[in-house]
């Protein structure tokens, strides 16, 4: 089960109710929606694209949304999908009620004949055992959308504007953003080339050898988040560096956090390599401690999309993982389930492609999407 999660600076306040207050570490503006069709319009521009085959739920803590998870329309009985998705929406402690809209844009459905309707009622059964009121299932189907509470198809053109809260126009759907740059062919070679030369220059070097050699490894690393594009030589050496595993793993806490903390997991992993491991407090890979640098980790999936694009064969595995993983830590399961995919195309054994891949498959998210003072334990 694909699916993402999120915290949008855009919060829906349902009708005329009291106005809430949150916080969540940046801005967030709140939309009035006092119709379905007003939800409907915003949810585009909360998401940052528009969903397609999916569902999403947004919850609510009394008429205010604390969040939206978007779930790809199930393939599982629709009892066990509710369950699943229930499960993440209990994670958050405030949530008092949901609203769900099921994205079917090439099936057409009513009111009285609605494919989709066993999902709907799992869902509504699930939710009250949990304690959370249903307000609505709003469908949005191929012949026009449709909700629970008035059972009559609108037309599309009902459905407005989003909300002008100077946000990025939404992307087409959800997959969209994942299709690597183009770069020049005589940049790749000069890749290969620059690759082939490091390799031949380390030789049969351990992974300490490497970095006793190379003690400015945190500048390699924190240039990353600094610029698009370095030169062929810079790129070639992060690549090589991405490509042996416990380098890697340094990067990127170092994309999370800062460069005391990649010394700290340098240490760990030339210690692991040794046999002499201290296990670290926290597992941030498996999405454990504190909440990295969201701005961070946008640079270095940029920089990590580029580098792949400049890779060829088995070379893109690393920057390809890293951007699912990158993906993956910034609640977009979506997207990291198709960059690991591809990584594991480019090396069918690749093993960080293969956590991300099971990470978004059993719809396990990192504890930091979830805000602290709203974690469920």
């Amino acid at each position: 089960m694909t699916f993402s999660g999120l915290f949008s600076p855009i919060s829906l306040l349902l009708g005329c109710g009291p106005r809430a207050k949150r916080t969540l570490g940046r801005m967030t503006t709140t939309f009035r929606a006092h119709s379905a069709a007003d939800l409907l319009s915003a949810i585009p521009t909360m998401a940052g694209y528009n969903p397609a085959d999916s569902v999403v739920v947004l919850p609510f803590a009394g008429s205010t949304s604390v969040g939206l998870f978007r779930f790809d329309l199930p393939v599982m009985q629709p009892q066990q999908f509710a369950a699943s998705a229930l499960g993440i929406v209990c994670r958050l402690e405030e949530t008092t009620g949901m609203i769900v809209v099921i994205y079917a844009g090439n099936t057409v459905a009513t009111p009285l004949s609605n494919p989709f309707a066993p999902v709907a009622d799992a869902l509504r059964v699930t939710a009250d055992a949990c304690g959370i009121e249903l307000g609505d299932v709003i469908t949005v189907a191929q012949n026009g959308w449709f909700s629970e509470a008035d059972d009559e198809v609108h037309a599309h053109s009902e459905i407005g504007d989003g909300p002008d809260v100077g946000a990025p126009k939404p992307k087409a759907n959800q997959s969209s953003g994942t299709r690597l740059p183009r770069v020049d062919a005589g940049r790749m070679r000069e890749m290969r080339a620059e690759l082939a030369r490091l390799d031949e220059a380390s030789g049969v070097e351990a992974p300490r050898e490497v970095a006793e050699r190379l003690v400015r490894m945190n500048d390699v690393f924190e240039a990353a988040v600094e610029a698009q594009r370095g030169s062929v030589a810079g790129d070639a050496l992060l690549l090589w560096l991405l490509s042996r595993p416990s380098f890697r793993d340094v990067a990127l806490a170092q994309w999370c956090y800062d460069a005391d903390t990649a010394e700290e997991v340098l240490e760990f992993q030339l210690d692991f390599l040794d046999g002499e491991p201290e296990p670290p407090e926290a597992l941030f890979l498996m999405g454990e401690g504190p909440a990295p640098d969201a701005d961070r980790l946008r640079a270095a999936l940029r920089r990590m999309r580029q580098l792949a694009a400049c890779a060829s064969g088995r070379d893109r595995a690393a920057p390809l993982a890293c951007a699912a993983w990158l993906s993956w830590a910034l609640g977009m399961s979506t997207h990291a389930a198709s960059y690991a995919q591809k990584a594991l195309r480019a090396q069918p054994s690749y093993g960080l492609a293969q956590i991300v891949a099971t990470l978004c498959a059993n719809g396990h998210l990192p504890l930091w999407a979830f805000p602290a003072e709203n974690r469920r334990r």
